[in-house]
């Protein structure tokens, strides 16, 4: 991880020395990680690159590192295009949109160049269009749209892969079988394309400044083509139940195309559970959309934090209730023990309530900070 310019490079291990056996010594944060080094080993602060057993305000990097693996890149890359993307259908090329960051086709760019495919400069153009719902009103929208475009064998490469062809909803894109039956690492890496293009990103729950809004995925399809749509939809579910992801899905009237021809939408929610959401975050997350990725990251290392701390508050009570139960001590003693208040000790000992983080425990706004 580059400090300077914010991001990740991929670089080789050239050389390696053994320097034997030496002492070790185990961070925690406060996130729950646990780094374990030597006390001279530089690691990752807000004050840049400190010695271990110096280091307070350890850093996580807001930006995702994205795996150099051909197998991994194929599979993001393929649901870019199932999301954002596009196979056309005259002049034979890919195509894939951003969403007014360049870095994010530039990851894209490269990661084409890492499996043997040249592509094009990224344009970006303003756009003008009108959307009509299916109430029948109109609504114009502006925006920037970008693109940028791989060559014909790109084209047969992902064609062959199972890629739809031409306009998506209008087709009977499925998943293809080797998607289904590739390793977690790929569902992942394919799922977090997908969802960066037609998700959205996490946010703070109206109602509550410590609780994030449940994240959802939408791709429209033909209501002509119903059944494709909704086989397509538990396919997609399917993939994050493989992940041990729990989601549950809605269908919604959809706009009305130029032709016509009127849309429905599909909505996966990933259930709200906080420990549902961290998984979802953790081994998805989501990919080619910067914006999106810091978010994601700001509210798993918050989502974890508040995590930990109910851990700690765990294994308190779990010692609460050893004590009592080998002292035969009341609430006001054990809770002066521990440390902890006297509420806090009588809810585990007589009313044996879960363990949450405090309620003290800082807002998503303020901790993030």
């Amino acid at each position: 991880y580059d400090p300077i310019k914010k991001e990740y490079s991929f670089k080789k291990i050239t050389k390696f020395y053994n320097n034997g056996k030496r002492e070790t010594i185990e961070i925690t944060t406060e996130t729950g990680k646990k780094i374990k080094c030597t006390k001279d080993h530089k690691i990752l602060t807000s004050n840049g690159f400190i010695e271990a057993e110096n280091a307070i305000q350890i850093g996580s990097p807001t930006t995702y590192h994205h795996d150099k693996r051909k197998k991994l890149i194929i599979a993001r890359l393929f649901g870019h295009i199932i999301g954002d993307g596009y196979l056309s259908t005259n002049k034979k090329c890919v195509g894939f949109s951003g969403k007014g960051n360049k870095k994010d086709l530039i990851k894209i760019k490269e990661d084409l160049k890492e499996i043997g495919f040249e592509s094009g400069n990224i344009y970006t153009r303003e756009t003008n269009s009108k959307i009509t719902t299916s109430c029948g009103k109109i609504h114009k929208v502006k925006g920037i749209s970008q693109e940028l475009r791989s060559s014909t064998y790109c084209h047969n490469f992902f064609s062959k892969l199972g890629a739809p062809i031409g306009t998506k909803i209008e087709s009977e894109f499925k998943i293809p079988s080797w998607l289904k039956k590739s390793s977690k690492e790929e569902k992942a890496e394919f799922l977090a394309a997908l969802v960066a293009s037609d998700g959205i990103a996490p946010e703070q729950q109206q109602k509550s400044p410590k609780a994030i809004s449940s994240i959802r995925y939408t791709f429209n399809y033909l209501k002509e083509r119903e059944k494709e749509g909704s086989i397509l939809a538990k396919e997609i579910q399917k993939l994050f139940k493989d992940l041990n992801i729990k989601t549950s899905l809605t269908k919604r009237k959809g706009n009305i195309r130029k032709n016509g021809k009127i849309k429905e939408k599909y909505v996966i929610t990933i259930h709200n559970e906080i420990m549902n959401t961290i998984k979802f975050l953790e081994q998805i997350g989501y990919r080619y959309c910067e914006i999106k990725e810091n978010k994601a990251k700001r509210w798993l290392t918050y989502l974890k934090a508040k995590e930990f701390e109910a851990k700690k508050l765990n294994q308190l009570k779990i010692k609460a209730k050893k004590i009592q139960k080998e002292k035969g001590w009341g609430k006001t003693k054990i809770a002066k023990i521990l440390g902890v208040e006297v509420y806090q000790a009588r809810d585990w000992l007589y009313k044996n309530y879960k363990t949450r983080a405090k309620n003290n425990f800082p807002a998503f706004s303020k901790w993030i900070k």
